[in-house]
């Protein structure tokens, strides 16, 4: 089949920015219908026919291997969907999947530009098709399928205009302009036998089918060789290229054909091949980690290189030695160096040797790379799984002079078992197989790959969560569906947690525990939720009765809560954290762990919709010794509120929460004004004449929380139970309520304390899920919810029924189903 430009209709930057694109490709991919349909509104709402251009527009996502034909994605696709936040990253990718995928035409394409512009032709949309089919590449002449490809080749930089940047392009590619130019006219089949000959170090006579086996596993989807042809296909092409050198061994029967019966022949790279393909390829390898004499460091073997970590060695030896390992390692895997990452001085005498290492090949991986002196041990390697949360590595190898150390291999096992990661061990022994024969490296990190395959758990042993997507799997039940019966104990015997409700209403439920045991059994019966509104426990230099966790291990505390949030938030939920600041203990100077807290919540996946801040002006001068004693610093008076998001697009209306106009805004609307440019540079038209029936809110709350004689306080006193100290004004909680959901939806507060957010979500008919630890808060909680006198009474709350407080073990997760 001949290469062709990729159908591209209503597929480009322009008209589906990924930052756009790739959150509804996550939220409705699977789903057809609903696909088509948000691409529709998110990008062609207006135009003629909306359903057909997005139609176009998931024609071009299969056409460019992003989905598959039952629009579910693709390995590609997923890969893409993970860039969700990370957009520079996204285009980056994008342009390399078109540049390293033969069907989309992306390198044929681009050598076209480079020719032209050599050449001197002009290049346009029209001269641009006839030099395409001239080399064997179909493009229209009338359709957008080439600009479209040409505007994701832009967006990342490898074009600018009809010029390419050289510098990008090859680097994308991980070659040379030279090398290219030598690799033009080959096959897929003969490009792979030749960079697996440079994996390899090839410089000596060496047998074939080691080098194509070796091949066959670097590029395993990509390429696969025919022994019995290998001679004709692969070898004598590139003999005649003069690239490299064949001999052939003794046959084992006369008149078999070349390659057939006789031993395989040995081959071995010529001078073009050394100055026009492996010098380039490295080049880059070598360069980017420091190296400027790549022919040298080439010429030195593996055991040479081990031979120099010997402790009797110098450290700064010992160093290099380490480094030019960990090079030696990318190269025989052929993967992209991104750099190195400094590590502890003790094991590699200050030397850089974490080296980061990405590939593009079928997936994107990231590897993280650590070479060690020395015993493997459990230490070296929960080291190397910590550091991966900040490289986003998804493979860790770890290389080591010394045997494994039974705890390390516990260990590995455990985290493999457990995770996403892969974790690969090469100790001494193995090291020593790899020194007497690199392509066993393969072997190795294949061996490794099926025990993983083997300590990932089964699909009946995962524990999956229903999804809204037309994917297959079940949708998750409504708020008010109640499950017939309870749930059977699990599969593998082991006794199922039972759930009861401390108290209802008739709108929600609270419960008394740790969230973190009973939001899993919430999400196992289908519970999702519309909103979470909490104000969690704050890192605080003093502990407080409410059980606030300190600053430096307030993430590690928190980081428990993100995939239980993430899953029982609908895919259009939002999550609203209102949190306070915290002050270094013994200095005038604030922790930034609330600000830690939404990085870290934004790299799990969430979006920041809107920051607020919730100004409260009675609160008290603290801290005390700064402000009051000291007076080196103000008083503190702002909490930050994170309005965070799964989907940017979420659906909010700010017109549920208008505020009154102010008073001159009336004597405006009343009397009018004069449209016209104002002295500060805006030009003020006459729409803002319009009665809105109020004025946008801020992002700058103003609620004083100075109850003092509330009824939940005097109840709390008639019953001796002590209130909650720290209790967030309710008109707080409304406000989100209120723009983020309808009367219906369902608000959860797994942090619950006086149970405020349940108040104000009754209050605002809306049904509501408390979850609070603490036996007191709970029972005093159930006050705001008790019918009250007329004075003090809340609208919408005096006549609900209320169950009274009770622990009823008998009853199980079923009745708290809402």
């Amino acid at each position: 089949m001949a290469a062709r430009v990729p159908y591209t209709q209503q597929f480009s930057p322009e008209q589906t920015p990924l930052e756009r694109l790739i959150p509804i490709l996550r939220q409705n991919a699977g789903n057809p219908k609903n696909l088509k349909a948000a691409i529709a509104s998110a990008f062609f709402k207006g135009t003629a026919d909306p359903l057909k251009l997005a139609g176009n527009t998931i024609i071009s996502l299969k056409a460019h291997g992003i989905l598959k034909t039952d629009g579910t994605p693709s390995e590609f696709g997923n890969d893409l969907l993970e860039f969700q936040g990370r957009e520079a990253g996204a285009y980056e990718i994008m342009a390399l999947h078109i540049l390293r995928n033969p069907r989309l035409s992306g390198v044929g394409v681009v050598e076209t530009l480079r020719e032209m512009g050599k050449a001197g032709l002009k290049i346009n949309l029209q001269t641009l098709p006839d030099e395409l089919i001239k080399r064997g590449i179909e493009a229209s002449y009338n359709s957008s399928d080439l600009s479209g490809l040409l505007s994701w080749l832009k967006k990342a930089g490898v074009i600018s205009g009809y010029q390419v940047n050289e510098d990008k392009y090859f680097k994308m590619l991980g070659t040379t302009g030279p090398t290219l130019g030598a690799l033009k006219g080959l096959s897929s089949g003969q490009i792979a036998f030749l960079r697996a000959m440079v994996a390899l170090n090839v410089t000596d006579w060496t047998p074939y089918n080691v080098v194509c086996r070796h091949a066959e596993e670097l590029y395993a989807g990509e390429v696969r060789y025919n022994r019995k042809d290998v001679v004709g296909d692969v070898l004598k092409p590139l003999q005649k290229a003069g690239l490299i050198e064949f001999k052939k061994k003794e046959k084992k029967e006369p008149g078999t054909k070349e390659g057939r019966g006789g031993k395989p022949a040995d081959v071995k790279p010529t001078k073009r091949f050394e100055d026009e393909i492996a010098t380039p390829l490295l080049g880059s390898l070598y360069r980017l980690a420091g190296f400027e004499e790549i022919r040298k460091i080439r010429s030195l073997s593996l055991a040479d290189i081990v031979a120099d970590l010997d402790p009797k060695k110098g450290p700064d030896v010992r160093g290099k030695a380490l480094e030019v390992l960990a090079i030696r390692l990318c190269q025989l895997l052929d993967l992209d160096f991104m750099g190195w990452r400094e590590t502890d001085v003790e094991v590699a005498a200050g030397g850089e040797v974490d080296a980061l290492l990405h590939s593009a090949r079928l997936i994107y991986s990231r590897w993280q790379i650590q070479c060690k002196v020395g015993p493997l041990t459990l230490e070296a390697v929960a080291k190397e799984v910590g550091l991966s949360d900040m490289t986003l590595a998804n493979v860790i190898l770890i290389v080591s002079t010394g045997n494994a150390t039974e705890s390390a291999l516990t260990f590995r096992r455990k985290k493999i078992s457990s995770s996403s990661m892969n974790i690969i061990f090469i100790d001494g022994p193995l090291l020593e197989r790899v020194i007497a024969d690199q392509s066993y490296l393969i072997t190795i990190l294949r061996a490794q790959a099926h025990e993983a395959l083997r300590l990932k758990p089964s699909l009946k042993d995962i524990k999956s969560t229903p999804r809204s997507s037309g994917s297959g799997s079940p949708a998750p039940k409504e708020a008010t569906e109640v499950p017939e019966k309870p749930k059977g104990p699990p599969e593998n015997g082991s006794s199922q947690t039972q759930l009861t409700f401390a108290y209802k209403t008739e709108l929600g439920r609270c419960f008394e525990g740790d969230s973190l045991e009973i939001l899993p059994l919430l999400v196992r019966e289908g519970i999702r939720v519309k909103l979470i509104v909490t104000s969690p426990p704050f890192a605080l230099v003093r502990k407080k009765d409410y059980g606030n966790e300190d600053a430096e291990t307030y993430l590690h505390w928190f980081d428990k809560f993100i995939p239980l949030f993430k899953q029982i938030l609908t895919p259009d939920g939002s999550l609203v954290i209102d949190i306070g600041g915290s002050w270094i203990k013994g200095l005038p100077v604030k922790s930034v762990y609330h600000f830690q807290l939404l990085l870290h919540l934004c790299r799990h996946g969430f979006y920041l919709a809107q920051d607020f801040y919730h100004y409260n002006p009675a609160r008290l001068p603290t801290p005390a010794e700064w402000v009051t004693v000291r007076r080196l610093r103000v008083k503190d008076a702002v909490n930050n509120v994170w309005w965070l998001t799964l989907d940017p697009f979420v659906r909010a209306d700010n017109r549920r929460v208008l505020r009154p106009y102010s008073a001159s805004m009336r004597e405006l609307l009343k009397n009018g004004y004069k449209p016209g440019l104002r002295p500060s540079g805006h030009d003020i038209s006459d729409k803002f004449q319009k009665d809105n029936n109020g004025a946008i809110p801020p992002n700058l709350f103003q609620f004083a929380n100075t109850e003092s004689n509330s009824y939940y306080l005097r109840r709390c006193k008639e019953e001796n139970i002590k209130p909650h100290p720290a209790r967030f004004p309710q008109a707080l909680p409304s406000f989100f309520i209120t723009l983020l959901t309808n009367p219906g939806d369902l608000v959860l507060d797994p942090f619950a304390g006086s149970n405020v957010t349940g108040a104000a979500a009754e209050s605002l008919g809306r049904q509501w899920i408390a979850i609070e630890l603490d036996p007191s808060y709970v029972r005093a909680s159930q006050f705001r919810f008790e019918k009250q006198p007329e004075k003090d009474g809340v609208a919408g709350l005096k006549n609900r029924p209320i169950q009274a407080i009770t622990k009823i073990v008998s009853r199980p997760i079923v009745e708290a189903s809402l």
